[in-house]
């Protein structure tokens, strides 16, 4: 993941990274006051969220103003431009994209082929999905765990698909495949270590990868990314009650480095691990009161 920042007009700014392990996206975390889109396009599909204040663009030959909290979309080559509606400017999170990997989610949510998916309008009213997309591009910039981010990127683009482009979707109704949870389920509890992606587990299941989320999902309530980040913290209270410094622990369960153990440690548990360490570990080199 290769980030870049710039510094514009005072209050303006600028954040530009890639996502190449889930294919062709890039993304932009945005703040401007002044900047202006001249009329130009995309090769893939644009798809963005307002965090603050107010866009105004052209698009479909007409006008437009996106405010806090809606989707805007951009199909690829479609003619559009972007600049503040007023001086308080506009604060925006987007994706770019291939829209083959569109075309990819929306099948695998739909168990078969479907055509590219298009959307009719550049703005779309949905705050669920719309905190949803601003998530998972907040994860992208943080998190290294490629199984997390594979899924969420999935998920969020089968949903988008699903509720507002130009494709019906029907999801496949296979029932619970219990025996593919249970092999994925023991390779995430034997595989701690490892980056695991999800194309390791759709492969180990013999299920899609949406499919895979689904029936997980549907048997364990967690996803397997968030059962996978679930193990390896039960892991990591285990080592840090035996001593075990905190570094350490963050090797030994393949985090990136040991604020990347915080991050998760924390979230789970309410703590970090070096206040559960302090509480829990123990004092063996403490003589006892007889």
């Amino acid at each position: 993941m290769d980030c870049r920042k710039e510094q514009l007009l005072q209050g303006e700014r600028t954040k530009f990274w890639r996502a190449d392990d889930i294919g062709d996206v890039e993304l932009l975390h945005a703040r401007y006051l002044k900047h202006s889109f001249g009329r130009h396009t995309h090769e893939g599909l644009a798809v963005g969220v307002i965090r603050h204040g107010v866009e105004s663009f052209t698009c479909m030959g007409s006008g437009h103003y996106a405010v806090a909290d809606q989707i805007i979309v951009f199909n690829p080559e479609e003619v559009h431009t972007g600049e503040a509606a007023d001086e308080k400017g506009w604060e925006f999170r987007i994706f770019y994209f291939d829209s083959e990997l569109l075309r990819t989610a929306a099948s695998l949510a739909s168990g078969k082929q479907v055509n590219l998916p298009a959307f009719r309008n550049p703005i779309i009213d949905d705050p669920e999905l719309a905190l949803q997309i601003c998530s998972l591009h907040a994860v992208l910039e943080i998190e290294e765990s490629r199984l997390t981010r594979q899924e969420l990127f999935l998920l969020t683009f089968a949903e988008l698909a699903k509720r507002h482009a130009d494709v019906k979707l029907v999801e496949p109704n296979r029932g619970l495949e219990r025996q593919a949870v249970r092999r994925v389920r023991e390779y995430l509890d034997a595989n701690t270590r490892r980056n695991v992606a999800l194309e390791d587990l759709s492969a180990l299941s013999g299920l899609s990868p949406y499919h895979l989320i689904r029936v997980f999902r549907q048997e364990l309530g967690l996803s397997p990314h968030a059962y996978f980040e679930q193990v390896r913290i039960h892991r990591a209270r285990r080592l840090l009650k035996e001593g075990l410094a905190i570094v350490d622990v963050a090797v030994d369960l393949g985090f990136t480095d040991q604020s990347h153990l915080n991050r998760h440690f924390k979230k789970l548990t309410g703590v970090t691990p070096g206040a559960y360490r302090s509480a829990t570990v123990y004092k063996t080199d403490i003589p006892q009161t007889p």
